[in-house]
């Protein structure tokens, strides 16, 4: 299969962050092909950085499809991307279906942290609209520059994830 990475902010190493993660899931014969828009937001936390990411995207996507079998989209939260999938004609998966996938069939209790107080309350509204407060017991903005490593990342997630250890939940 042929697919497309978009990233819908302008953040070109998480493009490339995200890339290199998704290259040990493919199988053999697959290709996988990235994409982040020049004129996109550099972080999508706001009404208006949704937007002009859904604009870009509608510009970008449409003519990229005809090279693709499926686009995976590299983001966490609903960017409407349901006209593009008629429109293209084209599955379009992103982190956040996968999410919801994940915990429909796994049964198991999550977590999500997120670097954008914006997305707490409409994150907590998604689950709770799909029934699935209960399989998500935290949902938090924590305090991270955008320019954090892995490694940086996990030091500030830390105490967030002992706290919910420590719950049992």
């Amino acid at each position: 299969m042929r697919f497309l990475l978009y990233n819908p902010n302008s953040n070109v190493a998480l493009t490339g962050e995200l890339g290199r993660t998704l290259q040990s899931f493919l199988q053999s014969g697959d290709s996988l092909d990235t994409a982040t828009p020049t004129d996109g937001p550099p972080f999508i936390g706001s009404d208006e950085t949704i937007c002009r990411a859904r604009s870009s995207m509608a510009e970008v996507l449409p003519p990229r499809t005809a090279r693709t079998d499926a686009v995976i989209l590299g983001c966490f939260g609903d960017l409407g991307v349901d006209d593009l999938r008629r429109q293209t004609g084209r599955p379009i998966v992103s982190l956040w279906d996968a999410c919801w996938a994940e915990t429909a069939l796994s049964g198991q209790r999550f977590a999500i942290l997120t670097t954008s107080p914006f997305w707490v309350e409409r994150l907590r509204a998604d689950i709770n609209g799909h029934g699935l407060a209960g399989r998500f017991p935290m949902v938090r903005a924590i305090e991270a520059p955008p320019s954090a490593g892995r490694a940086q990342l996990l030091r500030i997630c830390r105490p967030s994830i002992d706290e919910l250890a420590q719950r049992r939940c």
